[in-house]
């Protein structure tokens, strides 16, 4: 490769072509070649060994230069070294580099080079040289990083074990290739993971006893050795292996098996002992045992050593529970073996067997409350309803309630609470009943109707018992007549058909009651005659019961103003009699009154209310009448009254009202009249919406109008107003802008017409006309139409647009253009468009006369001219904005021409000379 400086051509360039008056004399530069060089290339392991490279042969056959050397440099051709013969290169020690990649040169060269000096770059080189082919040197290093984890120490004992927190530090790794290792402690290869997720998958229980070693290893290709069977010592090629980390894998205690029970023990007093326990300790392992008592939590309880001592443990000193008992085989070092700790908590190399159950009963039947209960047996079914178990502290795997006689003789055996709430006592006749509650264990002999409580033999518990006390009862027989609906209106009410069945009736007296619908004694007529005698009206609204009582001498609670429900002694009431007096109450309704103009805008009286705090009656509905009360229309809901529009209605006075009635009310139709209503009901007070005719602006035409502002008077014309269904006292015309602000009131359409829009500048104007009654609120100038408050309507509106082209400012340049063949463009030309406006635009360019030679559309295009095509000259630039309209934009037209809205920008010249 020959190489020569970019300024030594030059300079010869230029001889060649600016020295015709120099002498004719030739200058002959010298030339240099390298030759090629040949060998390698050369691969590397760097691990302390020296590396040299051989066989490199140089063919210089056609080499010239009267200087030469070797060159090595790294793979960015920075000069490294500069062995002087290929001797002193075959001496290079390329282990010493370190990893990375070298190049081998060959240079011839002549006095006077730069550059070639270590530490500088061969890129850089500057003078009469030559570079042969180079040659390449891979200088590979491996370093395997560092493991960390364990060492480990497993107990192979058919439980999985892996090494779940090693860990990898490869941030200074270096080898192409990896692998894990896993050898014996020989150093034999058992296993080759590929990855670090490979390792923590391996289960070293599987393994059996003996002692591994896990290794990282990093390597170059051609590594030999690295197999299963193979000894990791005997690895042969670039590679490195990590640190290693031991595991140790241990054999594990075998408790055996034990059989025997399970047992189970009533926990009363007398001692329980376990035996028969059997223990097969065939393939029984470790060097120390023990037998385990703990509880069902695994605590432990107790360390028997032998099954002597374990057959002398007395289980019904313990209470009640469950107790597990184990044979324990373990070597040296177990810990937390000790009462009160947990066996699941061992650590060690121990193992336990199977364990046998012991459960230790003890029945607790709890309390039961209630009662006692006295009742009558009257044909009435009676319940012991509120019954209850207190039983937080209640065991027993059985479980029953038990009802015996006052001889503790089992009448029967309701399974549950809910089955002894629904026993009826009243069946059994009179007499005393018990009521117990049983927890019991299997086996429990005697627990039948018929046999005795007190015979009972098994494990168990009684809890209290509760005494049921059934006397022969008062009958007050069957009532019948009614119901009874009355409406309270000043009128007496009075009952009447009402007839007494007393053919079972039992009791020694006897009176009718009546009460309230909560049982509140509101009288006690002593005779039906006396009952037919009440007059109903006068207790006002609300709801009464009739009742016919029998009852035996002693009852208490029989009064005026108690109540029924707590009558005592032995007494009967009949079925009752319902006496309903309805007074209905429609309450007050609140809003308005209201005053609407007709003028075909929906009127809602959205802000009525009802308070119905003390509103009463079955039923209810809205009524909406005329000033004359008749109806003209039934809303049943006051969301259907706020749904009403009075505009539909026309001119006029309506009143509303809210109606509360019962069943049977008459003349509740639209067209009937209110005031002749007729059954039991009541109105609310009315409100009023007064309904007066509203104004009409009628309809204007004329427009849409559109002007330039550009300093010339813009008027309108030609505007017309039907006035034909127009209304309203007063009137005037509106201009707001497009957002309904108000911008003038001219009070007449000549006004309108001698308004100059140009003077309001860009923009959009509206223009309507009003109709309206008495005072207005908000039509003033500043304000908004849509705020406008009062007796009012507004036409619908002509639109005047007001077009105000604004073409911004132009920046760049100005620009002076040599006309030399050369594209000549103006890159940097800018549109400040922060105020533009303007429906369409493009871009000019004129000559210095203002005669158009070109209009580019966009800015894109602008910077797209050659200007160096047009010839020497002056160019103009402009930016026009302008509306829809516009003509003249045309090569040839000069502005002067131009007709429409629009607006031109500052100029940028643009001078092209020779």
């Amino acid at each position: 490769m020959r190489k020569n400086t970019i300024l030594a051509s030059l300079l010869v360039f230029f001889l060649l072509i600016g020295c015709e008056s120099e002498t004719d004399e030739n200058v002959n530069p010298a030339i240099t070649m390298a030759g090629t060089i040949s060998g390698g290339p050369f691969v590397f392991c760097v691990d302390g060994e020296p590396d040299m490279v051989d066989g490199i042969t140089l063919d210089s056959s056609d080499s010239e230069g009267s200087l030469s050397t070797w060159i090595v440099t790294d793979d960015e051709n920075n000069i490294l070294g500069l062995p002087p013969t290929l001797e002193a290169l075959g001496n290079v020690d390329f282990d010493e580099a370190g990893g990375g990649t070298c190049f081998i040169w060959y240079i011839r060269y002549e006095e006077g080079l730069s550059g070639l000096e270590s530490g500088m770059n061969v890129d850089d080189l500057e003078g009469d040289f030559d570079l042969s082919n180079s040659i390449e040197v891979v200088r590979n290093e491996t370093r395997a990083g560092t493991i960390s984890g364990g060492p480990y120490e497993f107990t192979v004992d058919g439980q999985p074990d892996f090494v779940t927190e090693l860990e990898l530090d490869s941030s200074e790794a270096l080898g192409t290739n990896s692998t894990w290792v896993i050898t014996d402690d020989a150093l034999n290869i058992l296993g080759l993971p590929p990855t670090l997720d490979d390792v923590k998958n391996v289960d070293f229980d599987g393994a059996g006893a003996g002692v591994c070693l896990i290794w990282y290893l990093r390597f170059e290709d051609g590594l030999v050795g690295a197999e299963m069977g193979a000894n990791a010592a005997d690895l042969e090629g670039c590679f490195s292996l990590s640190n290693s980390i031991e595991v140790t894998r241990l054999n594990a205690a075998n408790a055996g098996e034990i059989s025997g029970g399970p047992f189970s023990f009533c926990v009363d007093g007398e001692a329980d002992f376990v035996s028969d326990i059997n223990l097969n300790a065939d393939n029984a392992s470790g060097s120390n045992s023990s037998w385990v008592v703990t509880d069902d939590q695994g605590v432990i309880l107790g360390l028997p050593p032998n099954l002597d001592a374990l057959y002398g443990v007395n289980f019904d000193d313990a209470g009640p529970g469950l107790c597990l008992i184990w044979y324990l085989r373990y070597e040296d070092g177990i810990t937390g073996l000790e009462p009160g700790m947990n066996a699941n908590e061992l650590q060690g190399n121990f193992a336990l067997s199977n364990a046998l159950e012991v459960q230790r009963n003890q029945p607790e039947a709890g309390e039961i409350t209630g009662g006692p209960y006295t009742f009558y047996v009257d044909g009435t079914p009676d319940f012991v309803t509120d019954i209850s178990l207190k039983n937080e502290s209640a065991s027993g795997t059985n479980s029953t309630w038990v009802i015996t006689d006052d001889q503790l003789n089992i009448l029967g055996l309701p399974p549950t609470l809910d089955a002894v709430k629904g026993v009826d006592f009243d069946s059994a006749g009179a007499g005393v009943c018990l009521i117990w509650y049983l927890r019991y264990e299997d086996g429990l002999t005697g627990l039948e109707a018929g046999q005795n409580a007190g015979n009972l033999e098994g494990c168990f518990d009684l809890s209290n018992s509760i005494e049921v006390t059934r006397k022969q009862g008062a009958n007050a027989g069957t009532i019948s007549g009614g119901p009874f609906d009355f409406c309270v209106d000043g009128e007496a009410d009075h009952v009447s058909g009402i007839t007494l069945d007393a053919t079972n009736a039992a009791g020694s007296n006897s009176t009718w009651v009546i009460t309230d619908d909560q049982g509140i004694i509101l009288g006690l007529p002593p005779t039906l005659e006396a009952v037919e005698g009440v007059n109903f009206d006068a207790a006002g609204p609300g709801v009464c019961l009739i009742w016919y009582l029998r009852y035996e001498d002693g009852l208490s609670g029989l009064e005026a103003g108690m109540n029924a429900n707590e009558l005592e002694g032995n007494f009967d009431l009949s079925n009752a009699i319902e006496v309903t007096r309805n007074e209905p109450n429609a309450g007050e309704i609140i809003g308005g009154p209201y005053t609407f103009y007709v003028d075909g805008e929906a009127d809602f009286v959205m802000d009525i209310s009802l308070n119905s705090e003390n509103a009463s009656g079955t039923n209810s509905t809205w009524v909406i009448t005329d000033d004359q009360l008749n109806i003209l229309g039934l809303p049943p809901t006051l969301d259907a009254v706020k749904g009403v529009d009075f505009d539909a209605a026309g001119p006029g006075v309506c009143l509303i009202w809210y109606l509360r009635y019962e069943d049977g009310l008459t003349g509740l139709e639209p067209g009937m009249n209110a005031g002749h209503l007729e059954g039991c009901f009541n109105l609310s007070n009315s409100i009023q919406v007064t309904r007066n005719q509203g104004a009409n602006a009628g309809v204007i035409s004329g427009g849409p109008f559109e002007f330039c502002v550009d300093g010339y008077p813009d008027h309108v014309s030609g505007i017309h107003l039907d006035a034909s269904n127009a209304s309203g006292s007063n009137s005037t015309w509106v201009i707001t802008d497009d957002q309904g602000n108000i911008l003038g009131l001219p009070p007449t359409l000549d006004a309108v017409q001698g308004v100059d829009f140009d003077g309001a500048g860009g923009g959009v104007c509206l223009i309507w006309y009003m109709r309206f009654n008495g005072e207005l609120q908000g039509a003033e100038v500043g304000m908004n139409a849509a705020n406008i408050q009062g007796n009012f309507d507004l036409s619908n509106s002509i639109e005047v647009v007001r077009n105000a082209p604004n073409a911004g400012a132009i920046t760049g340049g100005p620009y002076t253009f040599n006309v030399d063949g050369n594209p000549d463009f103006v890159m940097d030309v800018a549109l400040d468009g922060s105020e533009v406006s303007g429906t369409n635009s493009s871009w000019i360019i004129t000559d210095d006369r203002g005669v158009i030679l070109g209009a580019p559309p966009t800015l894109d295009a602008l910077k797209a001219v050659d200007f160096d095509a047009a010839g020497p000259g002056t160019c103009f630039i402009y930016y026009i904005r302008y509306e829809d309209g516009f003509r003249g934009l045309e090569p040839g037209w000069t502005f002067d021409e131009f007709v429409g809205c629009f607006d031109i920008s500052n100029s940028i010249e643009v001078n092209r000379i020779h």
